[in-house]
């Protein structure tokens, strides 16, 4: 049986992956201020990854690192 947690986290889970998604589409606007051509799934895969580094460290700070 799930826990409390796992319930509240699933029924969060859609609202969460849009936050990202719009997390990283406001971050790739700032890729096209100055007006150049851009790489979209280039300035995406370098967004995502600056954004799993930021989870880990949010992990570290919240979590510990041994209580995952």
């Amino acid at each position: 049986m799930p826990t409390i947690e796992k319930q509240d986290m699933a029924v969060h889970r859609e609202q969460l992956s849009s936050d990202v998604t719009e997390l990283v589409e406001t971050y790739r606007s700032m890729f096209d201020l100055d007006g150049s051509e851009i790489d979209r799934h280039l300035s995406d895969r370098m967004i995502l990854a600056e954004v799993r580094d930021a989870l880990d460290d949010v992990e570290r700070t919240l979590v510990g690192p041994d209580r995952r």
